[in-house]
């Protein structure tokens, strides 16, 4: 898990103007967002506690039955938070 505090944002360089852009930087890492997110809160189960309360607002306030995308966002945060 990569912690914020490891991310050295003063040693940063862009890429040359010759880089092709369909590559990627040669510095750029995968960032962990969830384990970040939940390096903040605190624990999963506080992580999960807090999504769980903001979907159920986002559902509630929602005058279509369009939530095709908040099922899936749903799904995909399941089976991540198996591997955390």
């Amino acid at each position: 898990m990569v912690r914020y505090c490891d991310l050295n944002f003063y040693s940063w360089e862009p890429d040359p103007v010759e880089a092709d852009p369909l590559k990627g930087s040669r510095n750029r890492r995968k960032v962990d967002i969830l384990g970040l997110m939940v390096s903040i809160i605190g624990s999963k189960d506080q992580l999960v506690n807090e999504y769980r309360v903001m979907l159920a607002e986002k559902l509630l306030s929602k005058s279509d039955f369009e939530i095709d995308s908040d099922i899936r966002t749903l799904e995909l945060l399941k089976v991540r938070l198996l591997i955390l």
